[in-house]
């Protein structure tokens, strides 16, 4: 099986040339489902606008219809939608892209990474991972499927009229020293599969991925990883192999674990529909913020996957 990456990002990138996989995904509205690839593997979404508890998870309709917000929090708060960072002026005037990127060896080195936002690792088809970032053009140097690339400035110069700002911030954002971690941690083990696992390693402050395979010096840089214990399920269609395609349930309850510096703290995710905002409570019921910064998330299966946190 392997494993794959979500990325998200409001302002564009830096550098706007990103990798994709062979089955590139460009959301332009609002929220979309986090979970489509496909042999078990994982995949990585980037997005961008310019341990856990236990498994005992139970999830709510993931197909419940959505309300609709009338008033833009984002707007209100002033703050990046992705980052939950004090907002410097206006808004972009185009939407959040999401690109997916192929998390394999054979998709190395990922370009695009260390100008998301958010970074979403999730598991597809194969067992495998992959990374979602974002015109699509094939680069010579690389063979296909991993030469399919897009660049970002020229999708959000012609955005289009079918798309909606974000009405909130995607995670519950908070100060720093509103963080209350108490558990000590070193390292990190998501197991998506028996054909994936990705690790984190603490040094020099900051959090590094073990095996990564961005480009070097060009990954990207969480302030948070956010751990989430999901279900899956068949999503109905076979991979170009021949492989079921596992789909993420991205609504109900679940275990996680938030980790920031050297500290993580147990707690449970919500979502009531696919398209509302996550929530974080301590076992107690407390609310939990995510510290504003760049957050990698996590979606590790109940089924299959485990989640360690090493001191």
């Amino acid at each position: 099986m392997t494993q794959g990456c979500i990325g998200f990002g409001a302002a564009l990138p830096h550098n706007d040339r990103v990798s994709l996989s062979r089955s590139p995904l460009l959301s332009r509205g609002r929220t979309r489902r986090l979970a489509r690839s496909a042999t078990w593997m994982t995949a990585v979404l980037a997005v961008s606008l310019a341990a856990c508890g236990g498994d005992e998870e139970s999830n709510a309709d993931p197909e419940g219809a959505s309300p609709t917000n009338t008033v833009s929090a984002v707007t209100l708060a002033r703050e990046w939608p992705l980052t939950g960072k004090e907002l410097d002026g206006d808004l972009p005037d185009h939407p959040v892209y999401v690109v997916k990127i192929d998390n394999t060896q054979s998709s190395a080195p990922q370009v695009g990474l260390d100008s998301a936002d958010m970074v979403v690792e999730e598991l597809v088809e194969g067992g495998l991972t992959r990374e979602d970032a974002t015109r699509f053009y094939r680069d010579a140097s690389r063979s296909a499927p991993h030469n399919l690339f897009v660049e970002l400035s020229k999708v959000a110069a012609e955005p289009g009229k079918d798309w909606d700002a974000p009405q909130n911030p995607y995670l519950p954002f908070g100060d720093e020293d509103d963080f209350e971690g108490d558990i000590s941690v070193a390292s990190i083990t998501a197991m998506f599969s028996g054909g994936h696992t990705t690790r984190w390693e603490y040094a020099g402050g900051e959090w590094q991925r073990a095996d990564s395979l961005a480009e070097r010096g060009k990954d990207f840089e969480p302030a948070n990883i956010l751990l989430l214990r999901v279900k899956t399920r068949d999503a109905g269609y076979l991979d170009p192999a021949g492989n079921p395609v596992p789909e993420t349930v991205f609504s109900g309850t679940g275990g996680a674990a938030l980790v920031h510096g050297d500290k993580a703290v147990r707690c449970v995710w919500s979502k009531r529909f696919l398209g509302s905002s996550l929530e974080l409570r301590t076992e107690n019921g407390d609310p939990v913020t995510v510290p504003a910064g760049h957050t990698w998330i996590e979606l590790v299966p109940v089924d299959g996957g485990r989640v360690t946190l090493g001191r």
